[in-house]
């Protein structure tokens, strides 16, 4: 009973010395809601455009890369209060993007009246050419004038042997939002 007892105290007595060493802390958060948002263009009109890749035959496909279609991404309205900031940033949607290679994959649903593309992806660069990898990385650009210009490539991408790439439509859609500006 007496070891029972003292057990029983040894126990109570680090319980309330677990307490006794608890601290309290407060987790702050802060943030900015700014009274105007930059306009946002694709290829010079409203956002949510598409851009057309060419239609392409599959021999056009050996070389891995083809069909680049140049298109920019412009943030502001071309007036001081458009845009406040000094670089902004596109933080890219990656729901319909392959997370290994980071490019786009096909969506379309595919039909007897219009299949599938199968076999290719697409790849979407900046504006020197450089590969972007769309499931890691930021893209970011500083000001010029009062706009914030995005250059970039997209083009077909074949994901293996070109013997494997069947015929047939691509859609794909990348959101993305914007910030720091």
């Amino acid at each position: 009973m007496n070891k029972l007892a003292i057990a029983l105290s040894a126990a109570l007595s680090l319980g309330a010395a677990a307490s006794a060493s608890a601290q309290d802390a407060t987790i702050n958060f802060v943030g900015n809601i700014t009274a105007t948002s930059c306009d946002i263009a694709i290829g010079g009109e409203a956002a949510s455009n598409t851009v057309t890749l060419p239609t392409l035959s599959k021999g056009a496909l050996a070389t891995k890369d083809a069909g680049i279609r140049k298109f920019t991404v412009t943030l502001g309205d071309g007036t001081v209060d458009g845009c406040s900031g000094n670089t902004a940033e596109l933080v890219l949607d990656k729901d319909h993007v392959d997370n290994g290679t980071g490019r786009l994959v096909n969506q379309h649903a595919g039909t007897v009246d219009e299949p599938k593309a199968e076999g290719v992806d697409i790849l979407i660069r900046d504006g020197d050419g450089n590969d972007i990898h769309l499931a890691t990385d930021r893209v970011t650009v500083a000001k010029t004038g009062n706009n914030f210009v995005f250059n970039f490539q997209a083009l077909y991408h074949v994901t293996g042997d070109i013997a494997d790439v069947e015929a047939g439509r691509f859609t794909a859609a990348l959101p993305f939002i914007v910030e720091h500006y």
